[in-house]
């Protein structure tokens, strides 16, 4: 079966994508600690990525990312994503701590994330000098 391929179904382009290939490649163990794609089973369609920024570092965490093309916001999906990146990362005994980051204002990744019992544990700038709250769910 196929699955249809919007046009524009990431954000992020395919840098990203080369950079997880590269880091699975260079070492085995960061199989599974990167990116997958998101399939709309109903509608047969890949509607966005998510994953983890690599294998749980020496303290036990592990990042997520998600993103939802634009026709399939606002349903639900997101928070079953990360939620579904919860429930992996937890059972892999050496994870104890979940991290993300958001742009520092309320908005849908901050809604998802909350659902999903995650706590903001503080505010970031990063590279490009912008305000990100970071948040955490403990083991």
């Amino acid at each position: 079966m196929k699955v249809l391929v919007p046009e524009k179904w990431t954000d992020f382009g395919t840098r990203p994508f080369k950079y997880a290939l590269q880091k699975i490649k260079a070492d085995e163990n960061e199989k599974g600690w990167w990116t997958y794609v998101s399939i709309h089973k109903k509608d047969n369609v890949l509607i966005g990525s998510c994953g983890y920024k690599g294998k749980p570092d020496a303290d036990g965490t592990v990042e997520i990312g998600y993103e939802i093309i634009k026709p399939y916001r606002n349903q639900g999906l997101g928070t079953e994503l990360a939620k579904a990146l919860v429930m992996n990362a937890f059972t892999n005994p050496s994870v104890k701590v979940i991290k993300a980051y958001t742009l520092a204002k309320d908005n849908a990744s901050t809604r998802i994330l909350t659902k999903n019992g995650f706590l903001k544990k503080g505010e970031i700038d990063d590279v490009a000098n912008e305000k990100l709250w970071r948040w955490e769910l403990k083991k």
